[in-house]
């Protein structure tokens, strides 16, 4: 997935604003029992715990971004995103990719 943005919303029902500072990281987590989205995606922040959600909506996304069913399938159970802008209303951030893990070299044996 090549540089893939989200909006993190509903953040004003948690923590507000305050700690989506410009290159902090976050943690998502599919929430396949939510009552009220079976796609939905919760943010968290350590030690705060959840500070909002993936935008699932078209009215609550910033253009330009995917919604949380647009991923859903597409990403694993949890993730890392790391916020990029933020506004009143919206945190925007960049889905981190894994970095690949480099193969140990092989030694060579010492006569």
């Amino acid at each position: 997935m090549k540089d893939s943005f989200v909006t993190v919303t509903g953040f004003w029902h948690y923590t507000g604003i305050q700690p989506f500072a410009i290159g902090s990281v976050l943690r998502c987590e599919k929430e396949p029992h939510n009552p009220f989205d079976d796609e939905a995606i919760r943010v968290s922040l350590y030690p705060l715990g959840t500070v909002g959600y993936i935008a699932n909506s078209v009215y609550t996304k910033a253009n330009g971004t995917k919604t949380a069913s647009g991923l859903y399938d597409r990403v694993p159970d949890t993730f890392k995103i790391k916020v990029m802008f933020t506004t009143k209303t919206k945190v925007i951030c960049r889905i981190q990719r894994k970095k690949k893990k480099k193969k140990d070299k092989l030694r060579k044996e010492e006569v």
